[in-house]
């Protein structure tokens, strides 16, 4: 017996539109060509093209804030952590 079940791929997951009983054997027909891209997780929503010069803006202002934060990290060496508890543990 067949019976159709009509869902959608969800971060590389099929999701069907109602619950199957555990155990069932599915198969799986592609309805279009979208899936068919080179990387499909490359057209997820939210991700960002790195020669937009907004993201460019944003990858540099983070590398300047590593860099000095390394920077200031170095030049407390040795001292220690203001927010350390300074009570004996035994």
């Amino acid at each position: 017996m067949s019976t159709t079940i009509t869902g959608i791929v969800t971060n590389g997951v099929v999701v069907p539109s109602s619950p199957l009983p555990e155990g069932t054997r599915v198969e799986i027909h592609l309805m279009s060509d979208e899936g068919s891209s080179a990387n499909p997780l490359l057209h997820f929503p939210g991700h960002l093209d790195p020669n937009d010069p907004v993201e460019q803006e944003f990858v540099e202002e983070l590398a300047r804030r590593r860099r000095e934060d390394l920077a200031k990290t170095l030049r407390e060496g040795g001292q220690e952590c203001s927010n350390s508890s300074s009570t004996r543990i035994t």
